[in-house]
């Protein structure tokens, strides 16, 4: 054994950085899942990765390296469709596809020798999980772990990302590891799960990661015309904007207000805009910071809080 103390594990550390095929979502040299129901858009999402990496260009809003990729998919029925979508995508060079049926008991040796071959490869797709590597049983976890095992030491070996694709329970689940089929040991055998979930005709990503930063709920909005993926505002941001409205709007009813009564008290502006008293006092001390209402009193019972618009003369309103 060699053990390190903590100032030389921060040196080494800093002296070898993560290095991610995907900027702080996909890391090289893992085994990571892609899961969603059925009809979900994973699909969708993993083949505008592929294209992204090809060209080198960013995805989801995060820097990739370019590199070739090979893309498995013995679920594939429809070639076709398959074709058109990589040609709107405008991939031309670098992309490998296999979909053909393939040997799963030896997936991780064909796999190997074809990366032998092509030592430029960043990324393999296997579309599904369960079409492109023998199991025995995913419910039990140390199966899942041996025999999902050969795979993942493959893409340490090599420096290759590898991201599979796999079903999700219908419903899914409060977490991205509950919600996947299967073992537990899945989900600890990615370093990173992308899940494409729906929801009333709209589709949402997150992700569960073990390395840079975890993709929070957030809207997905593809470009027919492109195939190109982006990212809407995560839950947090659209709640944001939520209260700010709301903010916002509470500001203007009290103003308004304001403007009409000439001058009023918080409780007076509380019974008139018809919102709770922690709020339309953190409103009236924003109005009055900016400037926007003139307060005088000193907030006592006998010499309340008066609240006035800045540009009437307080003198007049005391008259």
């Amino acid at each position: 054994m060699n053990f390190l103390t903590v100032d030389e594990l921060r040196d080494y550390a800093e002296a070898n950085p993560i290095d991610y095929l995907v900027e702080g979502i996909l890391k090289e040299g893992t085994f990571n899942i892609a899961s969603g129901e059925a009809k979900s858009g994973k699909s969708t999402l993993i083949r505008h990765l592929a294209s992204c990496v090809t060209k080198g260009e960013p995805f989801l809003g995060e820097a990739t390296k370019k590199g070739g990729v090979l893309y498995i998919c013995p679920d594939e029925t429809d070639t076709t469709e398959l074709a058109k979508a990589f040609v709107t995508l405008g991939v031309k060079d670098g992309l490998l596809i296999n979909p053909n049926p393939v040997d799963r008991s030896r997936l991780h040796v064909a796999l190997g020798e074809w990366l032998t071959k092509m030592p430029d490869t960043k990324l393999v797709v296997l579309d599904t999980l369960a079409k492109t590597i023998e199991y025995e049983d995913l419910n039990n976890y140390d199966r899942v772990v041996r025999d999902f095992g050969p795979v993942q030491d493959l893409a340490r070996e090599t420096g290759v990302a590898i991201l599979a694709m796999h079903h999700t329970n219908k419903g899914n689940g409060t977490s991205i590891a509950a919600s996947m089929m299967g073992s537990g040991g899945i989900a600890s055998l990615a370093v990173t799960v992308l899940e494409v979930s729906s929801y009333n005709g709209r589709r949402y990503l997150r992700s569960l990661q073990r390395y840079g930063r975890e993709v929070e709920r957030a809207e997905l909005f593809l470009d027919k015309e492109t195939g190109i993926l982006s990212l809407g505002r995560t839950a947090s941001e659209s709640r944001e904007a939520v209260t700010v409205t709301r903010a916002s709007e509470l500001e203007s009813s009290i103003t308004r207000y304001i403007g009409s009564a000439k001058k009023a008290t918080r409780k007076d502006v509380r019974l008139a805009v018809k919102a709770n008293a922690q709020k339309v006092n953190r409103a009236l001390d924003n109005l009055a910071d900016r400037g926007v209402l003139v307060c005088t009193g000193s907030g006592k019972n006998s010499d309340p809080l008066f609240y006035s618009h800045a540009e009437l003369p307080t003198e007049r309103l005391a008259a």
